[in-house]
């Protein structure tokens, strides 16, 4: 359980952030696509769809209360994948609901994505519980310029 905080955001471009998880045999590739949704074994939301990008196909579908184009500097999304094996979401706080069943599976790797996709410009990870402020250790992200 972790959760990203936007700390940096502007306003020049449309969209916002993606965020998910990658699963994969192995190590990452050196290859994996530049963005998010090309990538193949991704899990991503992304403004209020949650896509999957399997066996060549990417398939999209409504997901939680709120467009993450809607989300301001300061704004957290916590991530949360159950012993066994669904992933959620929260926003400030707020539960999302259940993205994706059957994350694990035998044989493969779980990577988590973030994706500075149009205003959002630097994010800070935080291992933490969801709700918690209490953090363990934090990674900053942010864009190249």
């Amino acid at each position: 359980e972790f959760e990203v905080k936007i700390t940096s955001y502007g306003t020049s471009w449309s969209g916002n952030i993606k965020l998910g998880i990658m699963r994969c045999q192995g190590q990452i590739s050196s290859n994996t696509p530049r963005y998010s949704l090309e990538a193949l074994n991704h899990y991503v939301w992304t403004s209020n769809e949650f896509c999957s990008h399997t066996g060549g196909i990417l398939q999209k579908s409504s997901y939680g209360s709120m467009s993450l184009d809607n989300l301001k500097q300061g704004d957290r999304v916590g991530f949360h994948i159950s012993e066994g094996g669904d992933l959620s979401y929260s926003v400030n706080g707020d539960n999302q609901g259940v993205a994706m069943r059957g994350v694990y599976e035998q044989g493969w790797n779980v990577y988590i994505v973030v994706d500075h996709y149009g205003n959002c410009t630097a994010t800070r990870i935080t291992k933490a519980s969801l709700g918690s402020s209490k953090c363990d250790d934090t990674l900053h992200l942010q864009d190249k310029k």
